[in-house]
């Protein structure tokens, strides 16, 4: 049995908006859960913007640690 540590955050957002997030869930196979889009899509960003280790090398054109 997993842990549950989740909070509950209540926001607003325009109707175009809620569409895209009950149409990103159901592609995801989230069903209806808007809640799981919205934790997906913040851990990509924040892993998008965490930075790089290691080095760029400019040959292969990847980050090595």
């Amino acid at each position: 049995m997993s842990k549950h540590y989740g909070k509950h955050l209540s926001c607003t957002v325009s109707p175009q908006t809620l569409w895209h997030l009950r149409r990103l869930a159901r592609m995801s196979g989230y069903g209806d859960q808007i809640g799981r889009v919205v934790d997906k899509l913040t851990r990509e960003k924040v892993l998008e913007l965490k930075p790089k280790r290691g080095y760029y090398d400019e040959c292969t054109g990847h980050f090595r640690d």
